[in-house]
């Protein structure tokens, strides 16, 4: 039998004695690595602010930002620009109320112009007729952006570069997206994605579900009981979760601010799943430098 050599037996006593513990060491550093939270990037917004063809009144959104702040919630305003020259603005109170909401961390977006199909008067749409499909003329979709583009951003002092079709303008159409390109809006929702996609230009995140249209005391369960199905089926593959509402049913005069407590009953209910830590950001939080707001 060939003897070991003086010089290799110390080496492999070292190695035996050693070996169970860095198998023990990986062990536990395996199940510390398991053990950390996954982290999931919460998105709000609510569509129609300043929105007028309603007669839920008195028009605010102040009751529902301030549960979202108790929760460091961020928030998404898809403001009509239109709203800040008509007779009700004529105080400067919307305007005032947009400073406010941006310094608080909320962030907003273009909404179209009027949102109003001028030629038929539908507030359905805006640029696009909802039964032919026609678009008005693509000069005065240019125009009427650019001009609701302009009072944003002397009110958010920087770029808004975030558009959010007034409702069923088709946003990925070539004529609305050409329009966007023109005015360097970077960002627009888009289906069959399930987490944000960054692109040279028009960047697209997932389509925000809307859960709680109309909501009332009969529909509450049924709407919570969707969208904590549609958030788990979300984070099982993907990091990025975010649902819409729109500015008549937020206000504390719809049913006592039913909305709100829904709202408030979903984040509580999300922040306490087990195994993960909620990020709430805007889109702008997510890639800054894509919409000149670093």
């Amino acid at each position: 039998m060939k003897r070991e050599s003086m010089a290799v037996r110390p080496m492999r006593i070292f190695l035996n004695r050693i070996t169970p513990l860095i198998a023990l060491v990986s062990y536990f550093t395996g199940m510390l690595s398991a053990q950390q939270p996954k982290t999931i990037y919460v998105a709000i917004r609510v569509d129609d602010i300043f929105m007028s063809q309603t007669n839920i009144q008195p028009q605010e959104i102040d009751s529902l930002i301030t549960m979202l702040n108790r929760h460091g919630a961020k928030l998404q305003l898809a403001v009509i620009p239109h709203r800040l020259i008509e007779p009700q603005n004529a105080d400067g109170k919307m305007k005032n109320d947009l400073k406010r909401f941006l310094k608080q961390g909320h962030m907003i977006s273009l909404h179209g112009w009027n949102h109003r199909h001028q030629p038929t008067g539908n507030t359905g749409q805006e640029f696009q007729d909802s039964k032919s499909g026609e678009w008005v003329p693509y000069d005065s979709i240019e125009i009427q952006l650019r001009r609701g583009k302009v009072l944003l951003e002397e009110i958010a002092g920087k770029p808004v570069a975030t558009y959010v079709s007034p409702g069923n303008d088709d946003q990925l159409h070539p004529i609305n997206l050409k329009a966007l390109h023109a005015l360097n809006m970077r960002w627009v929702t888009a289906p069959k994605i399930i987490e944000p996609l960054w692109a040279d230009s028009i960047n697209s995140i997932p389509d925000m579900p809307e859960y709680t249209w109309a909501i009332d005391s009969s529909a509450y369960s049924a709407m919570l009981d969707s969208a904590k199905t549609d958030f788990t089926k979300s984070i099982s593959n993907s990091r990025y979760y975010s649902f819409c509402m729109h500015d008549h049913f937020t206000r504390y005069a719809w049913h006592n601010g039913i909305l709100i407590r829904w709202v408030d009953e979903f984040l509580t209910w999300i922040e306490h799943r087990p195994g993960m830590r909620v990020k709430f950001v805007t889109i702008e939080d997510l890639k800054p430098e894509y919409f000149g707001t670093r």
